[in-house]
């Protein structure tokens, strides 16, 4: 069975080394990380992701924005996402979970199993 491919893109570092390492470490997912949203494009053109892991908030674009243009893509035009934000804590986000263009967005500092269980959860409804 093929690893499903997973795109993240957060201009903080620390923040995709952790994600990564979370996804790496289940031997399901190859992993891609960009720390500079203007280059997740092309990163997306290259890697073809089947999961987009995105930061609401960035220096240059928002993610909301950079979904956008992400689904403009040739073969990634139903991506699924999932936003993380340090703007949004986890009893802000509620049982039910917050959601911004109808991807789920979950607060940092991200919960392993939460994070895990939301990425298969997206990657079968995209199947």
């Amino acid at each position: 069975m093929a690893k499903k491919r997973v795109l993240v893109v957060d201009d903080e570092a620390s923040v995709t080394r952790v994600l990564v390492e979370f996804l790496e470490k289940t031997g399901l997912y190859e992993v891609m990380a960009v720390n500079e949203p203007e280059t997740a494009m092309d990163a997306a053109r290259r890697f073809l992701p089947d999961l987009f892991i995105l930061d609401i908030i960035m220096t240059s674009i928002d993610g909301g924005e950079l979904l956008t243009a992400l689904n403009e893509i040739e073969g990634l035009v139903d991506t699924p996402a999932i936003f993380v934000t340090g703007a949004l804590s986890k009893s802000e986000a509620g049982a039910n979970g917050y959601h911004l263009a109808g991807q789920p967005v979950i607060a940092k500092p991200v919960q392993l199993e939460t994070f895990r269980a939301l990425v298969a959860k997206q990657l079968a409804l995209a199947s």
